[in-house]
């Protein structure tokens, strides 16, 4: 027999398992993350599917779909997931290879689904793993969602069935995902415009969940590229699996070599995406959702909303004017462009760090799909890339967007950030404060357009100081007053 008791500050500890976590575990921007054999355990995991079999178990039971990255013991960590899933008397659909998050979200719709999880911690560090969870309609799960997770996390022991019994009584269905993801890519792309333009890519799987399906992807749309770093590595080749500049040096060589048009880079799960140029230049996320609002609106005849997040670009802002179409603002997080795509007219919603959404596709983030369309946008113009950024500079004006992360020790960002709060005016009050921002972190906006932001990530124990001005020196330094004030 077992006890479960709530200590002080939300430390939940079993006398069985003795302690389990200090802390109430959070979902962050999208999901629970933590170091493996740190918060990150078996034991935690099930508790944390657990809480999610409550929240979903309030209903009637259905299924759930399962699915996992190319981590340290990942699959294992699936496999403990679907005993918890099976143990409530869901039955589990689980992938039977690495998955990539925009193919558990296409499946957990097509079939109907009560939700999906799947385990991976996308771009953080190879000693992370964690979970998302997505909502039947195939996308992050709401605020509100999460927060009710949350709340049943360790209010009861996991219910397990193991694996193998489970799927003797039929509660677990082991399927290739692969299938229903391409049926949707053959749908939402314009496949003849892709063969006929002649483009040469690179993709670059990053060791990632897209390794074992990239090649089959482009192979089943009838496209052809060149494809690296496509071995599952838990290590991810000595760095983290973030699409950003500094972690595509393999790509832009590959890019050079074969004389392509253009590199992509997915990240850990797939769900964001790197550009190079063919240069091997990397464009800036907000360049490649202004350049895909640009040609879904005059080469598709869509419209909509814009949707960005509090960090991203005032680029976005000025070309969606410029299109005529409304912009709107949103806390860090697919979570909540998802929820706008969910309840309004979206045309495409995007992140700072390469994660996007269009209109007529699942409300989630998918890299290969954006690459894809980002081929299709060059066909369509007739032009490579980095024509297209130029063009956008000559036309909206050059932005120079920056970031740098800070490094904390665990459980100080919170006093960080009111010290941020309590002290923004004081350090830049002399260059002319227009507003104060607190949607997400606190946004200081100048007079000049130019602005800084500063933010506790929701994955990792960083805070993400961002800047932006016409004048790179001025971003810079925007950025340098900040690290100066409060990090010393």
């Amino acid at each position: 027999m077992t006890f479960t008791l709530k200590g002080s500050c939300g430390s939940i500890y079993n006398l069985e398992m003795g302690v389990l976590f200090v802390g109430k575990i959070r979902f962050g921007t999208d999901g629970w993350r933590g170091e493996i054999a740190g918060e990150f355990t078996v034991k935690n995991l099930r508790l944390v599917v657990q809480g999610i079999m409550t929240c979903l178990g309030k209903g009637t039971p259905g299924k759930v779909v399962i699915g996992h990255d190319t981590r340290f013991m990942s699959g294992y960590y699936a496999r403990a997931a679907t005993e918890v899933v099976a143990g409530n008397g869901f039955k589990a659909v689980v992938c039977n290879s690495p998955a990539t998050t925009p193919m558990v979200s296409h499946v957990v719709k097509a079939e109907g689904a009560s939700g999906g999880i799947v385990i991976t911690a996308s771009h953080n560090p190879y000693y992370f793993n964690g979970v998302k969870f997505k909502a039947p309609y195939g996308g992050s799960a709401s605020p509100e969602t999460t927060s009710e997770i949350e709340s049943c996390i360790g209010i009861s022991d996991p219910v397990t069935l193991p694996y193998v019994a489970a799927k003797a009584r039929g509660m677990v269905y082991e399927a290739d995902f692969f299938g229903t993801y391409l049926d949707s890519l053959r749908r939402l792309l314009d496949l003849e415009t892709l063969r006929d333009c002649g483009l040469r890519a690179v993709v670059d799987c990053m060791h990632g969940s897209a390794g074992s399906h990239a090649e089959r992807l482009f192979d089943g749309l009838g496209l052809e590229a060149k494809f690296i770093r496509t071995a599952p590595d838990p290590y991810f080749g000595g760095s983290a699996p973030e699409p950003g500049e500094n972690n595509l040096k393999a790509l832009a060589e590959s890019v050079s070599e074969t004389g392509s048009d253009l590199g992509m880079a997915t990240d850990g799960d797939a769900d964001r995406l790197g550009v190079l140029d063919e240069d091997g230049v990397f464009v800036a996320p907000h360049y490649i959702q202004s350049l895909l609002a640009i040609h879904l609106k005059k080469n598709r005849g869509l419209t909509g909303k814009v949707v960005k997040t509090v960090s991203s670009s005032s680029l976005v802002d000025r070309v969606a004017y410029g299109l005529g179409l409304e912009v709107c603002e949103t806390p860090v997080g697919f979570k909540h462009i998802c929820g706008l795509m969910l309840t309004d007219d979206v045309l495409i919603g995007g992140e700072e760090n390469g994660g996007l959404g269009i209109k007529g596709h699942i409300p989630e983030r998918d890299g290969l799909m954006t690459g894809l369309l980002i081929m299709e946008m060059m066909a369509c113009e007739g032009k490579l890339l980095g024509e297209l950024v130029r063009d956008m500079d000559k036309k909206y004006g050059k932005l120079y967007h920056k970031r740098h992360d800070a490094r904390l020790k665990s459980g100080t960002g919170a006093a960080l950030m009111c010290a941020v709060k309590d002290g923004v005016r004081s350090v830049y009050g002399d260059l002319g404060i227009e507003s104060v921002v607190t949607l997400d972190g606190v946004k200081v906006v100048l007079g000049d357009g130019s602005w800084v932001l500063f933010r506790a990530s929701g994955t990792e124990p960083l805070i993400r100081i961002y800047s932006e001005s016409e004048d790179g020196g001025r971003a810079l330094n925007l950025i340098d007053r900040g690290k100066e004030a409060f990090l010393g």
